[in-house]
């Protein structure tokens, strides 16, 4: 019994140390073949491939789980993209796809984020979602400081960003800790939005902890997160410096606990989830963002960034007699009309067919046996049965 016992743990600790693979994703990193990252193994590899960080081209190809990454690393988790050594200065492109449940807990480390410090980086197209991430300071969910010549465009973030240190100037943010550095330098941010909750000591915002440089720009931006701060935080800026600006952006000032912020416009929950808030300044729901009750808490979320259109958490087949009992559980739908059952012909039955050139063609031996009528738009538990 001792021996089994001892075989399950080093089992354990054995798949704890090496769950992950750094597996090179597919294209050559240039505009015109990017590298192809389909997977979280392929994401591992861009986080442990320093030499890729420097005027590379990436392209998302599916939506990535990332959840796993919480026992990597000494329970530390994912590595960020680009330090303060080697920043990241490439072109990375979501294609509308998210990674779930980024976890990085590296509280006595600066520059965290899925990227930690970008220079001279273009980042678009992509949600982060769920994230659990803490750093010691420049802390934010996609990314911990965006410092020059950075373009970030159609991005969210959902989750959890903490910053530890309890001393001034942290900068923390639900999408971007710190954005532009003071000089002659340009960032931009359009069309963006975080419901990540912030908190830590100073420069803590909902959306960004703080601007440095008078020309950076954010437009037709949101974010609803709780923010927790000692001093200079705000519900969507925590500081600005250099007269920077915010064009056209929202926080709630209900859900984010703050009256105030360095820009933008703070609006009450339910102000927040009319669109008429919105397209009042100016913004594009035809074809950039989409407001509905069910969908991102009934918030403004972005059409460009996919998700699952159901999201299924359970699927159980039992056998009663000569039937077969489905039962199946949803945790999110979007747009979801409903399920269609078929089942496979026994063996012997005649099988689906068309007739090519006189004969019989059998092209599936699946038909259909009913229809379960979905929820539509749904961000509660469905259960469903047939």
């Amino acid at each position: 019994m001792l021996k089994k016992l001892l075989l399950v743990v080093i089992l354990l600790l054995s798949n704890n140390l090496f769950a992950q693979t750094a597996t090179q994703p597919s294209g050559t990193g240039t505009s015109g073949d990017p590298y192809l990252i389909a997977t979280l193994n392929n994401l591992y590899w861009v986080t442990q491939t320093t030499s890729a960080w420097s005027g590379k081209y990436f392209k998302q190809t599916a939506d990535i789980d990332a959840s796993s990454s919480s026992t990597w690393d000494l329970n530390k988790g994912l590595s960020s993209i680009g330090n303060n050594y080697n920043n990241f200065s490439g072109t990375y492109d979501g294609d509308g796809h998210i990674i779930s449940g980024i976890f990085i807990n590296r509280p006595d480390s600066n520059y965290i984020g899925l990227f930690g410090k970008a220079i001279g980086a273009t980042i678009k197209n992509l949600g982060v979602t769920n994230v659990t991430i803490t750093g010691k300071y420049y802390v934010g969910a996609l990314v911990g400081e965006a410092r020059q010549n950075d373009t970030i465009s159609y991005c969210f973030s959902t989750g959890s960003v903490t910053a530890s240190n309890n001393i001034a100037y942290v900068r923390a943010g639900g999408l971007l800790g710190s954005f532009g550095v003071s000089g002659s330098t340009y960032c931009s941010m359009t069309n963006c939005y975080s419901t990540a909750s912030v908190s830590g000591y100073q420069f803590i915002g909902g959306l960004v902890g703080q601007i440095l440089n008078p020309t950076t720009t954010i437009s037709n931006s949101h974010s609803t997160g709780l923010v927790t701060a000692t001093t200079n935080s705000g519900g969507l800026i925590g500081n600005i410096y250099n007269n920077a600006t915010a064009t056209n952006c929202f926080w709630d000032t209900v859900a984010s606990g703050k009256s105030t912020s360095a820009a933008g416009t703070g609006k009450s929950t339910t102000e927040m989830k009319t669109q008429s808030t919105f397209t009042g300044a100016g913004w594009d729901f035809s074809t950039v963002w989409n407001i509905n009750g069910s969908v991102n808490g009934g918030y403004p979320y972005l059409r460009v960034i996919s998700s699952l259109p159901v999201e299924l958490t359970s699927f159980t087949a039992v056998v009663n007699g000569s039937n077969v009992n489905l039962k199946w559980q949803t945790a999110t739908e979007v747009q979801n009309y409903g399920f269609e059952v078929q089942r496979s012909a026994a063996e012997g039955e005649p099988r689906q067919g068309r007739e090519v050139g006189g004969q019989r063609s059998e092209v599936s031996n699946w038909e259909k046996i009913g229809f379960v009528q979905g929820a539509g738009n749904s961000n509660s538990p469905k259960y469903y049965s047939f």
